[in-house]
């Protein structure tokens, strides 16, 4: 994702292949560091591949930019 920096990389228990065609609904928590920088970010999210880190599945949501991830909103830092 050029010009773009994680600041947070869960590494979530979760196996796709267990899940059932239809809706989802995954609630997480997401931890922010407490020294980041005050301004806006991006939320962007993918599902990776877990041995090459690459994006892997492709989401039938808005939002997917040239990298395979997906903008979800944008969060400000204050």
């Amino acid at each position: 994702r050029p010009s773009s920096v994680p600041i947070a990389d869960p590494d979530y228990d979760l196996d796709l292949r267990d899940w059932l065609p239809g809706s989802h609904i995954l609630e997480l928590d997401l931890k922010i560091p407490g020294d980041i920088k005050p301004g806006r970010y991006n939320l962007a999210v993918a599902l990776l591949d877990v041995h090459t880190g690459e994006v892997a599945v492709k989401l039938a949501i808005k939002g997917l930019d040239a990298n395979g991830w997906y903008n979800l909103s944008e969060l400000e830092v204050k």
